[in-house]
């Protein structure tokens, strides 16, 4: 399984195509995001929330 974020989905794509289980996200505040501007959001913060999704697809 493979996690991209924010702007890879083009990998994604040729992952998935190759029968590989991809999950991508966008980081808060960018693209579909209702939340505040991604600017505002410290790159600490980011890396915390992709550490989380982490261990929670690792579940």
């Amino acid at each position: 399984m493979t996690l991209f974020l924010h702007g890879l989905s083009c990998f994604a794509r040729k992952q998935a195509g190759a029968g590989h289980i991809t999950v991508t996200v966008d980081r808060l505040g960018y693209d579909c995001s209702d939340k505040s501007a991604g600017s505002d959001i410290c790159f600490g913060s980011r890396a915390d929330i992709a550490h989380q999704m982490v261990q929670q697809l690792r579940q």
